[in-house]
């Protein structure tokens, strides 16, 4: 087992199941340090020789993730807010093309950047009740990459991807399930024994299949996904230095409703 003050590394099943337990805040928001945390140890674990699979979870009760941390973006310089945005973009994209099956255990608000992690995961499990999961970018004036876009639409169907976009509606675990936004929605007590359930038939699978099959699903991905992702960084940083957005930040800061001037 290792720790730091952001990332928690567990080792299950002999080393099988590689736990990644988020503690970077009591929301779990993502800041340049967290950010870094996670590629590198993405990278780190790779090599473990048993590894099979991946289980994401949070060390606070109350948030998987609430998404990008405000203060890092808060009258920043651009080059600022393009090393975090990259960043970001570099991170998720380690994660979604890790090569081996992935799992998100969603216990608490999962939002925003926190959502794209989830969704990233080959599987999600989350709790029926007490949490909500949504992407609420267009509460606080940003936009949305076009890469997680496209897999939340391969998830749920371009018209429920479309609506959760538009309205940043944030939905329960129940509901969530049945838009096919997660697959497993159970009680607070039973989730983690359910998802450790799970974890532990997927972390049996051969070495082969384990990477093999995991490479089959994600491979069509790859095609065109560098120029994707760097239209996705200019967009988003443009976008986050809009005042609209500066005062989305704040109002998240602030606890308050975003006064916009468009």
């Amino acid at each position: 087992m290792a720790h730091n003050s952001h990332l928690e590394i567990i080792s299950h099943f002999e080393g099988r199941l590689i736990e990644l337990k988020m503690n970077f805040n009591e929301k779990n928001t993502y800041a340049v340090a967290g950010l870094t945390t996670i590629l590198e140890t993405l990278k780190s674990i790779q090599k473990s020789p048993n590894l099979r699979t991946v289980l994401l979870t949070s060390a606070h009760d109350k948030y998987f993730s609430n998404g990008l941390e405000p203060t890092m973006f808060l009258g920043a310089k651009r080059e600022d807010i393009h090393h975090a945005v990259s960043l970001l973009m570099e991170a998720s994209k380690a994660y979604y093309f890790f090569p081996f099956p992935t799992i998100s255990l969603i216990q608490g608000h999962c939002m925003a950047a926190g959502a794209v992690f989830a969704i990233f995961s080959d599987y999600r499990f989350m709790i029926d009740k007490g949490a909500r999961i949504g992407f609420s970018e267009a509460l606080i004036a940003l936009n949305f990459p076009s890469f997680p876009a496209k897999i939340l639409a391969m998830l749920v169907g371009y018209q429920n991807a479309r609506d959760l976009l538009y309205s940043g509606k944030l939905l329960k675990g129940e509901d969530a399930k049945a838009m096919k936004l997660v697959d497993f929605a159970y009680p607070s007590e039973r989730i983690h024994e359910e998802a450790m359930k799970f974890a532990k038939k997927l972390s049996d699978l051969p070495l082969a299949s384990a990477v093999g099959l995991k490479k089959s699903l994600i491979d069509a991905q790859r095609n065109g996904i560098e120029q994707l992702i760097d239209w996705d960084i200019e967009a988003l940083v443009d976008t986050i230095m809009t005042a609209d957005a500066q005062e989305g930040f704040l109002s998240i800061l602030e606890s308050r409703k975003p006064k916009f001037n468009s």
